[in-house]
């Protein structure tokens, strides 16, 4: 029960942390709130490494978890950076279904790259994220959906 209430918190914060960027973004521009978003993370993260006892340091860290550690760090700068620059010009939500679709897209490449493992669950999974965005965005593109706002009805 304790992981269901914990999903949910972490799907809410994702929600909170899109809507947070975009507002950042737009009143002090996408480089400076990325660099924003970027400093918080890592201090959140220190504290929460420090409060748990561990260090930033460990000694058994090899030169590959070093490597992917990089590449996930500029990975998640570009993708927030790209994020950031878009909130404005689509919905929340369609925002949130594509950071869920990318994330399980690299995923299911990962787990093939490295583990040679395949996971029809995380496809299927995809394929419903990306079937409910494509049925979203016909329904916003009609009119029908929540993207409609009084300022985008009064501009059409």
């Amino acid at each position: 029960m304790i992981y269901i209430v914990l999903s949910g918190l972490s799907g809410f914060a994702v929600i909170v942390n899109v809507a947070i960027n975009g507002i950042v973004a737009s009143r002090i521009g996408t480089i400076r709130g990325v660099g924003i978003t970027f400093f918080t993370g890592t201090i959140a993260a220190a504290l929460l490494l420090f409060s748990k006892g561990e260090t930033l340091v460990a000694g058994d860290i090899t030169s590959v978890a070093i490597r992917f550690a990089a590449m996930a760090g500029i990975l998640g700068i570009g993708t927030t950076f790209i994020f950031n620059g878009l909130v404005q010009r689509i919905a929340a939500f369609k925002m949130v279904l594509l950071r869920f679709i990318g994330q399980i897209g690299v995923s299911i490449l990962l787990d093939y790259w490295l583990f040679d493992l395949f996971s029809l669950g995380k496809c299927l999974g995809g394929i419903c994220l990306i079937t409910g965005l494509m049925l979203f965005t016909r329904q916003s593109d009609n009119g029908e959906g929540i993207d409609r706002t009084p300022e985008t009805e009064n501009a059409a």
